[in-house]
């Protein structure tokens, strides 16, 4: 009917009970000018299989946290309409539609009378609830992170390093050793409900990153009472068939919108938060069995805590591990933890670190060259690197240039020239933190 575009039937507004959790569903914004109901939001989430759940929102979906808005339940629609722009004739729902967003979003919660969801088709995109009434609409709302002032202006520690020669010397003297992880730099908040993770760089409009829903597995879970209010320090990592990925693979998955990583999950890769320290009274707290006993009592498989060599030749083992690039972690060195002092960092790789400038294009269509860079923020541009980066990360860069100017870059090189220029450089990875 003309009247009732897009409606099988009127009375029946489906069941969001049915709609899956953590597979991306359809999403779509309407504005419909309704001669009776008067300019609204028509707002649907679903599947061709299940059709589009629809709710009127009067005055349109929250775009802050402590915003409520009411959503009017409506009939279900049907997966044709979802792309509808017109006019609908006399009778229910006359008025003229017009499309103002589609996409896709994610369940990340669900229970009976309660929906939470992201939009997995962007990045960093807030959390939102909806709160079925007791009259059998709805109330849509923003989720508050609540995040602590601990995280808001953490300031990272930079560890000095040692030589790998001097581990058995500074092992012999007591202290404990973990392996140094290269992944994304990261803070858990411990709530009573879940477990928040953000990196600790912001997104271009000056938001904390959140990777919490890239992890997943850490919403609406019990902390235990003691925990509660912890900050846990640590390097996002990604495993696949019991290998870490590289770090250029893990920057790569943190910097795609969410529905992308759900495919990465359902690939077998799986993201994980190794827990490094503790945030306590503004100090970081490296004791490497307080951290492992933290993670036993989380008992969260998405945390894990990382191995601890007590004893000279245990070190020394790990090391010849990672040479032979059989460490299944890293095979970047160790962290060693003195008893007295902050930890020290023995490297095997000594990388260089340098600030992306530019983007410059490729004589192949469709890909960057690579990019430009400087020594220091403010310092001039000595030279380029243009090994080393993947097609779909050149690809990237020449989409998304903004996303790379003025990050952290970390190279492997033969060496520098005189006038700072590093000779045969090659691209490991960006910093993530």
């Amino acid at each position: 009917m003309a009247s009732a575009k897009g409606i099988p039937n009127r009375a029946v507004t489906g069941d969001p009970s049915a709609l899956p959790v953590g597979i991306p569903l359809t999403f779509v914004e309407q504005l419909h000018n309704a001669k009776k109901a008067g300019k609204h939001i028509d707002f649907r989430m679903g599947s061709p299989a299940i059709g589009m759940l629809s709710w009127a929102v009067p005055k349109g979906l929250p775009e802050v946290a402590g915003v409520k808005r009411l959503a009017v339940t409506q009939p279900i629609h049907t997966w044709a309409y979802n792309d509808f722009e017109g006019t609908i004739g006399k009778g229910y729902g006359s008025g003229t539609v017009t499309q103002k967003d589609k996409g896709e979003l994610v369940l990340l919660n669900k229970r009976p009378g309660y929906l939470q969801f992201t939009r997995s088709d962007r990045r960093n995109a807030p959390v939102y609830s909806m709160v079925k009434t007791p009259g059998g609409n709805w109330i849509i709302f923003i989720q508050r992170d609540n995040t602590p002032d601990e995280i808001l202006h953490y300031d990272k520690e930079h560890f000095r390093s040692i030589s790998p020669t001097a581990v058995n010397t500074i092992m012999g003297k007591g202290a404990l050793a973990t392996p140094k992880l290269d992944g994304a730099a990261a803070l858990a908040h411990l709530g009573p409900r879940g477990v928040n993770v953000y990196s600790v760089r912001r997104d271009k409009e000056g938001n904390l990153l959140r990777y919490t829903d890239h992890i997943g597995g850490l919403r609406n879970v019990n902390i235990p009472k003691e925990l509660v209010g912890k900050v846990i320090r640590g390097e996002v990592i990604a495993e696949q068939n019991g290998r870490v990925l590289p770090p250029q693979e893990i920057g790569g998955l943190l910097n795609s919108n969410l529905g992308k990583v759900l495919e990465r999950r359902r690939q077998g890769v799986q993201l994980r938060l190794a827990a490094l320290g503790l945030l306590e009274d503004g100090k970081e707290n490296y004791d490497p069995d307080l951290i492992n006993n933290t993670v036993r009592q989380l008992n969260l498989p998405e945390i894990t805590s990382t191995p601890v060599y007590r004893t000279p030749g245990e070190a020394s083992n790990a090391l010849a591990s990672m040479r032979s690039g059989k460490h299944p972690l890293t095979n970047e060195g160790l962290v060693l933890h003195p008893f007295n002092g902050r930890p020290l960092k023995a490297k095997l790789v000594e990388d260089t670190d340098v600030v992306v400038n530019d983007i410059f294009p490729s004589k192949a269509e469709g890909r960057a060259g690579g990019f430009d860079y400087r020594l220091d923020t403010t310092g001039p541009v000595v030279g380029r690197v243009g090994s080393g980066m993947d097609f779909s990360t050149l690809k990237d860069m020449l989409d998304n240039p903004d996303k790379y100017k003025g990050r952290l870059a970390r190279i492997r090189s033969q060496g520098q020239y005189p006038s700072g220029a590093y000779r045969a450089p090659r691209f490991l990875s960006l910093h993530e933190g």
